[in-house]
């Protein structure tokens, strides 16, 4: 199984305590990049892969400069971030993220996708996998749009789940 993270955090050290699974994180801050690396080494732990990423400025939001797509079995998302400017054309008018299309464009369709927060990405993807995946909506994404019945859920993340055709 592999896993690529966008944004390491907490997640990495979750992803990474599970011996048969392989994860790629990709972070755009070095710093952190560093802490979450030495925190590893000194407490033993396997290295997790970061590999370190510039974020561009694209369409209304922002992607990553350097992703290596892959044929994974999760696409987790929990960045990046930018403060390009600070007004996107988006639902809250927070910047969108197009990382995805990295991954659809070379044919890639992970089997799940989870997302953190992010809403106006979570649109996005929307748009882009249209029927493929099953989608279920985190809470504050539910509340943002008005479903208030799938607020009920109080699911964290947004959930894209591939249909097997």
């Amino acid at each position: 199984s592999e896993i690529v993270e966008i944004g390491s955090g907490r997640t990495t050290f979750l992803f990474n305590a599970f011996k048969n699974i392989n994860v790629i994180s990709f972070e755009q801050d070095l710093h952190w990049k560093n802490v979450i690396e030495q925190f590893f080494y000194n407490n033993k732990i396997k290295k997790p892969i970061i590999k370190h990423s510039e974020v561009e400025p694209f369409k209304n939001g922002g992607k990553m400069k350097n992703l290596i797509p892959s044929n994974c079995d999760l696409l987790y998302i929990d960045g990046p971030y930018c403060d390009f400017r600070k007004n996107f054309n988006t639902f809250t008018g927070k910047p969108c993220f197009y990382d995805i299309e990295s991954f659809i464009e070379k044919g890639f369709f992970p089997k799940i996708i989870m997302v953190d927060g992010r809403t106006d990405t979570v649109d996005q993807i929307k748009k882009l996998v249209g029927s493929k995946y099953r989608f279920i909506p985190e809470m504050i994404y539910s509340l943002e749009r008005g479903s208030i019945f799938s607020a009920l859920n109080f699911s964290r993340h947004s959930i894209f789940i591939k249909k097997h055709n």
